[in-house]
Order: structure tokens, then C-alpha cells, then sequence
């Protein structure tokens, strides 16, 4: 995510080629990795009861890892990031300020938006909700590479590619086989059925794909190839979404679920080479 938030920052922020710092990018990345770190301490928080009742082989539950140490993990985390943000504006800045929204938005999802209960039994709208938190940290890793200046709103677009790439990402954590099903944990096969989670895997695929498209053009970097190459990344997994909904068992989940990965990781790679080639890099 840092990758290609970082370059379409560059890329609409300013004309000419982009420019790889690799120590402003190096700490860039490391800030980003805290950041999903972090997500992932509060996740341990608001799920913990719950993985103790029906997950009680994650490290947490079992007592593999400690909650001084997970809680620890936390804070490192929110002082890189804080250290990094501070040292791209030299003080505040618009670095600092991208930081804090997405922060704000993160603390929200770990108290899940004081309304618990009514989203624990939303399984869908708690995704929804949940989402914006990665389309806000694009957006801070998209103004580290405009740094100094701010980011202009044509980030929007990489905001909501990566809303719904992030979205294709949970659909490929989340949708399981019939045989592997459990009535407690929800998954978006049982929400909606091997057909409709397959209808809508291939929907966010899409819609993904064509927001790659939308931000290549934004940033002065769409081209005949990169936009064939984006429609291209999305057929196999239509291929091996349509075998799951007429066959669906492990085989089939277990192929869809590799393609899904195949084309997410595609459609990154595909922004980045795009934007180095078509802008080029120095």
C-alpha cells in the first residue's frame, strides 16, 4: 500500500518524473506497518472475548503471547508513527494532519463506533464501516510522497480503490467452503451464499479495477497497455469465482482464494510500474 500510495502522491502532486527517497520511503513504509500493527492490537481488544469462546487457539487466547506485551506492541507503534509524521514536516504539517485523521478513524473502529452490540450483529455494515480506516491511510501515505506540499483531491480516487481493494481482501479472508462453515463465525458465503459472495467478489474486483484506471489517468500515467493490463488482472478470478459458485467446495474455494490474491497483488503492481514507467523515475 505505502508503494503505491507514495508514487500517485508524487504523481499528482506535482509534474515530472517521481522520485524514490529511500530513506524518507523506508520510514514512510515502517510508519505504515505501525499503523496496521496498531489495527491489529485493537483487534486483539474487541475480539478478545469472542476468540476466547470460539478461537481459543489464537496466541492471546492461549497464552503464547501476554497483553503487557500486546499492549507494549501498541505503544511502539504509535510513537514511530508519531516520530515519522514529525520528522517528514519538520513540526506539524499536512504529514502530521493525514496522521491524525486516519488515527481518529481507527480509534473509532476500536470501540466500534460506540454502537457494539447493533454492529456485532450487522456482520456486513461492521465491514463497511470498518473499511474508510485503510482509504484514509493510502491517503496519509499519499501525502508523504507529495510532501511538502498537499496533497490535492484527486486523492480521492486512490481512496476509493483502496476502500475496494481492501474490501476484495476481506472477501477473500472471509468466504469459506460449505464443509468449513461454523454457524458462530461469520462469513460472507454464509451472509449471502456461495453465489452471492461470489456476485459481489466479483463486483469489488471490478469496480477495484476500474478505480486503478481512474487514478492512472488522474496522475498523467494511463496508457493503452496499463489499462489493458488492469482489465486483463480481473478475468482469472472471474474464472475461478464462477467454478466456486457452480462447484463449491474446498478445491474450488481453495483456487478461488489464490486467484483473488493473484489479482489483488496484480492490479498494486500494475499502478506502480504504470506511474514509474509512464511519468518515469529518478
Amino acid at each position: 500500500m505505502y508503494g503505491a500510495g507514495m508514487l500517485y502522491g508524487q504523481a499528482i502532486a506535482r509534474p515530472g518524473p517521481v522520485v524514490l527517497r529511500p530513506q524518507d520511503d523506508g520510514a514512510g513504509a515502517a510508519a505504515l506497518v505501525m499503523f496496521f500493527l496498531l489495527a491489529r492490537v485493537f483487534d486483539e481488544h474487541k475480539d478478545y472475548e469472542f476468540d476466547v469462546a470460539q478461537l481459543p487457539d489464537r496466541p492471546l487466547p492461549r497464552g503464547a503471547i501476554s497483553w503487557a506485551e500486546v499492549n507494549s506492541l501498541g505503544v511502539l507503534a504509535v510513537l514511530v508513527e508519531m516520530a515519522v509524521c514529525v520528522a517528514f514536516d519538520r513540526g506539524l504539517g499536512p504529514v502530521c494532519a493525514w496522521w491524525a485523521i486516519a488515527m481518529a478513524y481507527l480509534v473509532l473502529t476500536r470501540f466500534e463506533f460506540f454502537a457494539r452490540p447493533w454492529l456485532r450483529r450487522h456482520f456486513v455494515t461492521n465491514t463497511v464501516t470498518h473499511l474508510p480506516v485503510y482509504a484514509l491511510a493510502s491517503v496519509w501515505a499519499a501525502q508523504m510522497g507529495a510532501h511538502p506540499r498537499w496533497v490535492p483531491p484527486a486523492v480521492a480516487w486512490l481512496a476509493a480503490y483502496t476502500y475496494f481493494h481492501t474490501f476484495g481482501a476481506d472477501l477473500w479472508r472471509k468466504s469459506l467452503a460449505p464443509e468449513d462453515e461454523r454457524p458462530e463465525i461469520d462469513t460472507y458465503t454464509q451472509r449471502w451464499g456461495t453465489g452471492g459472495a461470489s456476485l459481489a467478489t466479483a463486483a469489488v474486483v471490478i469496480i477495484a479495477a476500474a478505480l486503478a484506471a481512474a487514478m492512472l489517468a488522474a496522475a498523467s500515467a494511463g496508457g493503452a497497455a496499463g489499462y489493458a493490463v488492469l482489465g486483463l488482472a480481473v478475468l482469472p478470478v472471474l474464472a475461478g469465482l464462477r467454478r466456486f459458485t457452480r462447484d463449491p467446495c474446498r478445491a474450488t474455494n481453495e483456487q478461488r482464494r489464490k486467484l483473488l490474491a493473484l489479482t489483488l497483488v496484480a492490479l498494486q503492481l500494475t499502478v506502480i510500474l504504470t506511474i514509474v514507467i509512464q511519468r518515469g523515475l529518478r
